[in-house]
């Protein structure tokens, strides 16, 4: 069993979250401490230290601290970020729309990783009361379920960033004949109709 110490209750749930598919029997005490950007981890048999920069350092570091200790005693490990921003998009707007639970996954595995941003790639599966089409016949996200995947994604250090198309790419929102007055092509907006400054 790990036993982290120096977490609040947040960061304990979230680390133990991702430290979950590495976790073995192995007996060991991890001290956690915040300090300088990246991530700097030292293990001597039973006892461990991390120190971390970001919420991301730290859950980046405590999935490599728990891959390594499966089979390394003893190591040091020091990594500095090269970039402030380190992200993945998810194309959700594709065939068959993810679970929030397949997004929360997503996001625990980008965390382990080092990732701190995440875009959503929506297009229109995101609830506008006003746009019943939206996300029509495909699934969409429903305005509380995409608070409850930021709101995961801050617990582990990792920002959502929804990703819309304002122009253009927008098949699936046109193809309703509502939207014919705002439509030029089959996925483009009519720039300068009136209609479409409501859209």
């Amino acid at each position: 069993m790990i036993v982290w110490r120096g977490l609040d209750a947040s960061q304990l749930q979230a680390v133990q979250k991702v430290c979950e598919p590495l976790n073995s029997a192995m007996e060991l005490v991890v001290t956690c401490q915040q300090g300088a950007a990246g991530v700097q981890l030292q293990r001597h048999d039973g006892q461990a230290t991390l120190t971390y920069g970001s919420t991301a350092d730290l859950m980046h570091g405590a999935a490599e601290l728990c891959g390594r200790a499966q089979n390394e005693p003893q190591f040091e490990l020091q990594q500095r970020p090269r970039f402030k921003v380190l992200a993945a998009m998810l194309d959700v707007a594709r065939n068959g729309v993810p679970t929030v639970a397949m997004v929360k996954q997503m996001i625990e595995r980008l965390a382990s990783m080092g990732y701190n941003e995440l875009w959503l790639y929506l297009e229109d599966l995101f609830e506008i009361p006003e746009e019943p089409y939206f996300g029509r016949g495909r699934g969409r996200y429903r305005q509380s379920e995409l608070h409850e995947i930021a709101v995961y994604g801050d617990q582990f250090g990792v920002t959502v960033v929804p990703a819309v198309q304002t122009l253009a790419h927008l098949h699936n929102a046109l193809k309703w004949d509502a939207h014919m007055a705002v439509k030029d092509t089959d996925d483009t907006l009519l720039v300068g109709a009136r209609k479409q400054l409501n859209f």
